[in-house]
């Protein structure tokens, strides 16, 4: 199907002659704002989420599709030959896809069109930080009498809605004859074309029951209706280049050749901030997917060494990680979760401190958001987890940067009010229990990652003390109590001591299950929920381990036998009753089947790292996850084209679903193939 060059990536005919699969192969292209550019590898967009410029109107949030896409039609002495396609109910129209010979990522997708003995080759590229996307198209090849038409199909509205109904835009005048301001309510979207390339021809239209087949799968509206306001006409000449840029406002005439230079170059030098840079194609692939969730409200992207961190405790705007694309907002457990893949060890030391300090600053009530809102009153705290993250991510961070001024002065003291929360009681019945355990949530809360609630009821009631939440308190106490040494407070450090010792011991007399060899899941009560699930795994992965190492390998060998998978693990054992083996049908049925038996990949990162440090990270050991983690060269290639999905089926073949792109899923990964390369001195940074 396509060329193993996961950097430059190239998809022939054979593929694209088949739109049905080639539907299924998706692009994304981001400009560090939460804006952002996707569709499939047709140009036929399948989601309402797909467009060419769906814009973060108040960064990172707020984003709004404007531009759903262009239709273009290549005019040869009087004959049309069109170049995109559409899904109606029913049928493609146009066909364009007949006429595509060639996609590629380069790593930015490119488009090679065969029409009439001539080619048109079209390329993307993103404006860092404009919230806007530039087209570039060329002709190659001679052909008297060429005109390509290019009409926008624009939507202007929030990227989880559809449009019913198309009449309330309004065609502004644009500076030039060759820009047109399209107004949709409050939204705003220019397009312009390069200075006398061609002219606009006003001719408004209403294209109907524009379908998107996998809205339709998901159990939603899957049609809409768009707006056009006419067609951009070019004469065409051999070797002729313009360019049609989308953006939120006016621009002024955009240099293609020098954004595609500038951009080009910073994707090159993607993490290039550590020693030796990536070090496998799986980590060079993968190390360009991390550039898609990392967003700055203001502020620069730029990727700084670890010698430039900064030291004043001031942050260049708020820093943020999209949980995934195309629907994800921002999340602070995922954020936490992933900050060590996405931001250290792609040496992005500057875009770590400025999530971090984002998240120490809307802290409230001891507790990080869980949701990040452009606006931090709507931030939501209803997470027992997400909190706990926080002092990892710190501690992995120091670890990496050294950076001393930002943690005594503005982490740390994040890390305090946390555990002094938790100790003293906060939100949602989140609290230390009398054994030194952390409790919270009720029957009526889903306050772990396993969030899913379906008519307002956990479809996984983990209320009460929950595996994984006390590993992370553990872990989160030693964490604190390692900087309160090194920041010299050594009566704070004592008290840390003494919590997580009685932490730990309580752990192992609670949660152990002596008849399975393993952990409990969840301990409320007089109950103990004996199904095996994956949380356990983060009692031996985390960097300060609550379990005792006697009991190491009962765990990995259950979840190992049971809930192990090439593309994650199964959150629920398959013997289990509840257990739903595919992700499919509407929202509910979907929700049902999220955390009872879906293979996550963001927790083969702490599988790998459990398995790589019981067995003393042996070159064995290492050969046997660098092995088993070489199926992902052929996901990469198979749903969103270059980066890893958000979850996969259950059963056989574990076809990916959710998500095309999650931070979580590529930030591990990358994590473990680095820790694979580097050995236990990468994991024992501290």
């Amino acid at each position: 199907m396509s060329k193993l060059n996961l950097a430059c990536l190239e998809i022939g005919r054979e593929t694209l002659a088949k739109p049905e699969h080639a539907l299924s192969l998706e692009w994304l292209l981001t400009d560090g704002t939460g804006s952002y550019a996707s569709s499939t590898i047709l140009g036929c967009n399948t989601r309402r989420y797909h467009g060419l410029l769906v814009a973060a109107l108040r960064p990172p949030g707020d984003r709004t599709v404007l531009l759903s896409k262009l239709e273009e039609e290549l005019w040869i002495d009087g004959r049309g030959y069109p170049l995109s396609t559409n899904e109606y109910p029913g049928c493609f129209h146009p066909d364009g896809y007949q006429y595509l010979t060639s996609f590629r990522l380069t790593p930015l997708p490119e488009w090679l069109y065969a029409v009439g003995g001539v080619v048109i080759r079209k390329r993307i590229v993103p404006l860092r930080g404009r919230r806007a996307f530039a087209l570039c198209y060329r002709l190659e090849g001679f052909v008297p009498n060429a005109v390509l038409r290019i009409v926008p199909f624009i939507a202007c509205r929030g990227f989880h809605e559809v449009n019913r109904s198309a009449d309330a835009f309004e065609i502004e005048g644009g500076s030039t004859p060759q820009e047109i301001v399209v107004r949709g309510g409050e939204r705003r979207l220019a397009v312009h074309l390069s200075r006398s390339a061609g002219e606009f021809e006003e001719k408004p239209l209403r294209y109907h029951r524009v379908t998107y087949r996998r809205e339709i799968e998901r159990g939603f509206d899957g049609e809409e209706e768009l707006f056009s306001p006419g067609d951009f006409v070019v004469p065409m000449r051999k070797g002729m280049e313009f360019v049609l840029t989308a953006a939120c406002e006016s621009l002024p005439q955009t240099d293609f050749v020098a954004e595609e230079a500038r951009e080009r170059e910073r994707l090159g030098n993607l993490g290039s901030g550590v020693s030796g840079g990536p070090r496998t194609e799986l980590e060079r692939t993968l190390t360009l997917a991390t550039d898609a969730f990392i967003v700055r409200s203001s502020g620069p992207t730029a990727c700084p060494r670890q010698s430039e961190v900064r030291q004043d405790g001031n942050a260049d705007g708020e820093g943020a990680i999209i949980a995934g694309y195309p629907w994800f907002d921002c999340w602070g457990r995922d954020a936490l979760v992933a900050l060590e893949g996405l931001t250290l060890v792609t040496g992005r030391f500057e875009d770590a401190r400025a999530v971090l300090l984002t998240l120490a600053n809307r802290a409230k009530n001891g507790l990080v958001p869980n949701f990040i809102a452009s606006d931090p009153q709507h931030d939501a705290f209803n997470s027992i987890d997400a909190s706990l993250w926080f002092p990892h991510a710190v501690s992995r961070y120091y670890a990496y940067t050294g950076d001393d001024e930002s943690v005594r002065e503005r982490l740390y003291p994040t890390i305090q009010q946390i555990i002094e929360a938790y100790v003293a009681g906060t939100l949602f019945g989140i609290g230390v229990d009398a054994d030194g355990l952390v409790t919270g949530g009720d029957d009526r809360t889903q306050l772990t990652w396993m969030d899913a609630a379906v008519r307002g009821q956990p479809v996984t009631p983990r209320h009460g003390k929950a595996v994984e939440v006390n590993a992370l308190w553990y872990n989160a106490l030693q964490v604190a109590a390692s900087l309160a040494g090194r920041l010299g407070f050594s009566a704070e450090r004592q008290h840390y001591l003494e919590l997580a010792q009685k932490a730990q011991k309580a752990f192992g007399n609670l949660f152990w299950n002596e008849q399975d060899g393993c952990l409990y899941d969840c301990v409320r009560d007089r109950f103990a929920d004996r199904r095996l699930r994956p949380n356990q795994i983060l009692a031996i992965s985390l960097p300060h381990p609550v379990l005792e190492r006697p009991r190491w390998q009962g765990v990995l060998s259950c979840v190992q036998k049971h809930l192990h998978t090439p593309y994650g693990l199964r959150t629920l054992a398959p013997s289990e009753t509840e257990y739903r083996a595919r992700y499919s049908g509407g929202p509910e049925e979907r929700d049902s089947a999220y955390h009872q038996g879906t293979v996550w990949p963001w927790l083969l990162g702490p599988f790998y790292e459990a398995y790589l440090k019981a067995n003393e990270f042996s070159d064995a050991a290492r050969t046997t996850v660098a092995e088993a983690m070489s199926c992902w060269s052929g996901h990469l290639l198979s749903a969103g084209l270059g980066s890893i999905s958000e979850i996969f089926d259950g059963d056989p073949p574990h076809q990916p679903r959710g998500a095309i792109a999650q931070a979580w899923s590529v930030a591990e990964l990358l994590r473990v193939s680095r820790l694979v390369q580097s050995g236990a001195d990468q994991q024992a940074i501290e």
